[in-house]
C-alpha cells in the first residue's frame, strides 16, 4: 500500500467531513481544508495545539503553519487567512481532525504502550514494559458514542484470558516496534471504517473522553 495514496484518501474523507460541519461557515471551509493538508503528516502537533488550548497558558499559539489568538473569540490564521471560531468549536474541530488524519496501524503491528495501561490490564510487575500486538481496530463500545482505536494482546503471551484484549488509543502508543502487513485492502478498510464512524455515526475516539463522560458511562 502506498502511504501517499493513503494520505490522498484521508484528505478526500477530511474534505467531505468538513462539508458536514455546520459550525464552519461555507466561506471558511477551504481554509479548514488547508489546515488538514498541512497537518496530515504531523498529527502530533495537533495534540500539542489541543493541549495548549485546554491548559490556556498562552494567549497566542503559533508555529510555522498556524497562528491562534485566544480571547473571547478565537482567531485561527492559516497561511494568512483568518477565521473566527469559538473555543468549544475549535477544540471539537481539533479532536475530530486528529481522529480522521491520524495514521492507523495494520493488524499484527507490535507496539510499546504506556506502563500505566499495562497495570490497568492486570500486569503486576511495574517495571514491565508492556508490548502489545494489535488484533483489532475501531472497537465500538455498547451504548457509548465513542470507540477505541485499537485492541491488542500482550506480547509474547497472546490471548491469555478467555478472549480478553487490551483496548487503547493511538495516544497511548509510545513506540512502534514492528509494523504489520498492509496492502490495498487494508487501505480500503481503514477508509471505510473512518467514513462510517465519523461521517455516518458521528463517533469520537476515546482519546479525548471528558471527565463528565467518564462519570456518565460509569468508568470512574
Amino acid at each position: 500500500m502506498s502511504r501517499e495514496n493513503d494520505g490522498d484518501n484521508t484528505l478526500v474523507l477530511y474534505k467531505e467531513w468538513i462539508k458536514q460541519q455546520e459550525y464552519i461557515q461555507e466561506k471558511d471551509k477551504s481554509i479548514f481544508e488547508k489546515f488538514g493538508k498541512k497537518y496530515i503528516h504531523n498529527v502530533n502537533e495537533l495534540y500539542n495545539i489541543h493541549l495548549a488550548l485546554i491548559e490556556k497558558k498562552e494567549t497566542i499559539i503559533e508555529n510555522d503553519i498556524i497562528r491562534i489568538l485566544l480571547g473571547e473569540e478565537i482567531i485561527l490564521e492559516v497561511e494568512g487567512h483568518e477565521v473566527v471560531i469559538s473555543e468549544e468549536n475549535l477544540i471539537k474541530f481539533l479532536e475530530d481532525s486528529i481522529d480522521i488524519l491520524e495514521e492507523i496501524y495494520p493488524l499484527g503491528t507490535l507496539v510499546e504502550l504506556d506502563k500505566m495501561l499495562a497495570q490497568k490490564a492486570g500486569v503486576k510487575n511495574q517495571e514491565y514494559i508492556p508490548r502489545v500486538i494489535i488484533v483489532e481496530r475501531f472497537v465500538g463500545i455498547e451504548n457509548v458514542a465513542r470507540y477505541y482505536t485499537y485492541a491488542g494482546v500482550i506480547y509474547p503471551i497472546g490471548n491469555f484470558s478467555k478472549g480478553k484484549v487490551i483496548t487503547f488509543t493511538s495516544k497511548t502508543i509510545k513506540k512502534v516496534i514492528q509494523e504489520g502487513y498492509s496492502d490495498d485492502q487494508e487501505e480500503a478498510y481503514v477508509f471505510a471504517m473512518k467514513n462510517e464512524l465519523k461521517m455516518n455515526q458521528h463517533r469520537k475516539s476515546m482519546t479525548f473522553i471528558t471527565e463528565k463522560e467518564v462519570i456518565s458511562y460509569g468508568y470512574n
